[in-house]
């Protein structure tokens, strides 16, 4: 049955459902910003050295990937939250695994990204040899919203022993590529503590799953959903992803208040760009390659976070998932996990 539980009644504008609770409210009128960065380097975005060229920006005439990224938000004294697809260690040995020590290293916050169609099939040929592969049950497949429980169990395993491995702080938060996801990887998630969703994005995906626009909320296992932000644009009734285009935007106080001015005390306002943003999309063969051009989208950035309104508290996904921990957000809205069940 598609139905909210609802636990508690509040009234909220025309763009926002869902309800806060009556224990330890949180203050009002805090409003925090996750800037988060998915950080990939998908092989048909360049012909070679993907990982220097589209994680790190790194060209013969000039840089801008995370390195850039991160020295802004340190002029600033602001935590970046990269989303990274640890899975691409699988195509690039050591590679990722050397992003994952420059981030963290930096003191900025590392959480799992995921495009499993970018596995070799040597990889997946090694895994369906392992006892835990076949003790799950698990099977091929490069398609996030068709995994079952132990393919998703087995492979979210995977991520995170890299983390292990590395001697890094273990993520507590996880985003499908292009915010597939459905109900396997949830509980995949939750086995693995990794407790926040960033995939519900009802304009892109309403096939999927789609409630509106939503504050937090909580699936029925437990995971708290962090719902991926749409600003009212100014005339008419349609949304904008709040994204790198934001980064140019002459009023910014005015488009990040319309945000919070469509809930009810504290909200969450999450943008998106990536790893590639610095660079300039150009079309090479039917495909669409980024290419250095200029430091230019690197000053943009630098004035955006200038120009943050001072009402707003930047924090990491960490953060906010210790938040939710200590009780700072009363959640009160739950959906059935079981509407997720099968996107195939």
């Amino acid at each position: 049955m598609k139905a909210a539980i609802v636990l508690c009644i509040l009234t909220f504008t025309a763009m926002f459902s869902g309800c806060l609770g009556d224990n330890n409210p949180p203050d009002e009128g805090k409003k925090y910003l996750i800037i988060t960065i998915d950080a990939e380097a998908q092989t048909p975005r360049q012909s070679t050295d993907h990982v220097q060229r589209l994680i790190y920006g790194n060209f013969s005439d000039g840089r801008a990937g995370i390195i850039e990224m991160m020295d802004e938000a340190d002029k600033v004294n602001e935590k970046l939250t990269f989303f990274v697809d640890v899975l691409e260690d699988t195509l690039y040995p050591g590679e990722i695994r050397e992003v994952l020590h420059t981030i963290h290293d930096r003191g900025h916050d590392i959480q799992l990204h995921q495009h499993p169609w970018l596995i070799p099939s040597e990889t997946w040929d090694q895994w369906e040899n392992t006892p835990e592969w076949q003790q799950l049950g698990a099977s091929r497949n490069g398609n996030l919203n068709c995994w079952d429980n132990g393919t998703a169990e087995f492979i979210f395993g995977e991520m995170m022993s890299i983390f292990d491995e590395e001697n890094l702080t273990a993520p507590v938060a996880s985003r499908g590529g292009s915010y597939h996801y459905n109900e396997a990887i949830l509980n995949a998630m939750m086995k693995y503590n990794v407790t926040t969703s960033y995939n519900y994005n009802p304009p892109m995906k309403p096939e999927y799953f789609d409630e509106g626009v939503q504050p937090l909320f909580k699936w029925s296992n437990g995971m708290v959903e962090v719902p991926i932000s749409y600003i009212p644009k100014t005339f008419g009734n349609e949304l904008d992803r709040f994204d790198e285009t934001y980064w140019e935007v002459s009023d910014l106080d005015a488009q990040i208040a319309s945000y919070f001015d469509s809930s009810t005390g504290d909200a969450v306002l999450v943008m998106i760009f990536h790893s590639w943003s610095f660079l300039d999309k150009v079309s090479l063969d039917s495909s669409e390659y980024f290419e250095y051009k200029d430091q230019s989208k690197i000053k943009d950035f630098a004035a955006f976070l200038s120009n943050m309104p001072p009402d707003i508290e930047v924090i990491t996904a960490s953060e906010l998932n210790q938040k939710i921990t200590n009780g700072e957000f009363q959640i009160s809205t739950e959906f059935e996990t079981e509407e997720v069940s099968n996107h195939c």
